[in-house]
């Protein structure tokens, strides 16, 4: 059986990150109070349509992030020959991972965002506990080529619009997502 009309299947080990690591010791917490930052938001691709009508490259077997809410119950693949099996349509996919290789799915980039040191004296006393976030700021980690063709390349300082950046957890690193419009310049230290 295969899914028609870009639709993707994609199998979930669970669907909300509900559990966390303190001091060695695995913790389980309630996701209803934030379930978008707690969805899970990857899962291994499980069957790809007949035809890729939109040329996204998606195989069997690759890793995939996706939509927030992807991997939930309206999206669950109840006829799948397996449990934990959602459909995604081939636009609420945005990075595949093959191998050691991250490929951006259409429009989407990620970036790092950027960040200042907390300010602080010429006598040491700190002004901010903390490093804090320079807005609209960051540096290019994962570009799709379209992006590449700009010119802009991997480690590139870059700036985008307001509002377009959404942040994911790619393999224990928060990155910002966000599409090519919403980058608008890349520029020199």
């Amino acid at each position: 059986m295969k899914p028609i009309r870009d639709i993707y299947w994609i199998e979930v080990e669970k669907e909300t990150e509900d559990t966390i690591i303190i001091n060695g010791k695995e913790m389980y917490r309630d996701t209803s109070y934030d379930p978008m930052k707690l969805a899970r938001q990857y899962g291994t691709v499980y069957k790809t349509p007949i035809h890729d009508s939109q040329d996204t490259g998606i195989q069997e077997g690759d890793k995939v992030w996706f939509h927030h809410f992807i991997a939930s119950a309206v999206n669950a693949v109840k006829h799948a020959d397996k449990e934990n099996i959602y459909q995604s349509r081939a636009e609420q996919i945005y990075l595949i991972k093959r191998g050691d290789k991250y490929i951006p799915v259409g429009v989407w980039n990620f970036m790092e965002q950027e960040m200042k040191e907390p300010e602080q004296t010429e006598s040491g006393i700190f002004l901010e506990t903390s490093a804090s976030e320079v807005e609209l700021h960051g540096r290019a980690v994962i570009i799709n080529d379209w992006m590449k063709d700009q010119g802009v390349e991997k480690g590139d300082r870059v700036m985008w619009t307001e509002n377009s950046e959404y942040d994911m957890d790619i393999e224990g690193r928060k990155l910002l997502r966000m599409r090519n419009i919403d980058v608008i310049c890349k520029y020199e230290e």
